[in-house]
């Protein structure tokens, strides 16, 4: 009689098992080449901005209800600041996760401010900020504040810390959790 084959580690039993953590290795790895190109991009895309950790510029702007906001100092709370532009189809679809990053964390706890720059007239930001039923200050900004912080393509958005330093800052769209961790 015959005697039954013993079965080995790398015998055709745990075949498919290793051609699983095979397959699964290599989708890590282009996952992770992946991340590793979007983060070399977003850092390539940030050079020309203010560096983290440097003072964010301050200045006092006009909000569309006429408010005067003072920004960039130390406040003992974070600020993000959306720069935006009323002719950017991206800044709009950005404005949803602005709106949802401000339902989630209250005004106590965190200053978000729009600041709209290039605009025609005040009625393109009124426009702008109705359209997209932004639920933060919407401040009318100037040559001046794009400037300052080396503003040249939108949206850009800078979160700046509780004691008025750059913490980190990002262009072109972002979700509203790329916010919730940014803000954190």
């Amino acid at each position: 009689m015959p005697r039954p084959k013993q079965r080995t580690p790398h015998g055709p039993a745990n075949a498919p098992k290793r051609v699983w953590l095979h397959r699964l290795a290599i989708w890590g790895v282009q996952i992770l080449a992946a991340l590793l190109v979007l983060w070399g991009v977003a850092r390539w895309q940030t050079r020309r901005l203010l560096p983290a950790r440097s003072p964010a510029p301050a200045f006092s702007l006009p909000a569309l209800d006429g408010s005067l906001h003072s920004l960039g100092q130390a406040s003992g709370r974070k600020q993000v600041l959306y720069f935006f532009a009323p002719w950017c189809k991206v800044c709009g679809a950005c404005s949803r996760s602005i709106n949802a990053l401000r339902a989630a964390r209250g005004e106590s706890e965190l200053e978000i401010y729009a600041v709209g720059l290039e605009w025609e007239d005040g009625a393109d930001l009124v426009r702008f900020a109705r359209e997209h039923e932004l639920r933060i200050p919407v401040l009318r900004g100037n040559v001046d504040i794009e400037r300052a912080y080396r503003i040249d393509t939108f949206p850009t958005i800078y979160v700046v810390d509780e004691r008025g330093a750059v913490q980190d800052r990002v262009i072109g769209y972002t979700t509203e959790l790329g916010l919730r961790l940014r803000s954190l």
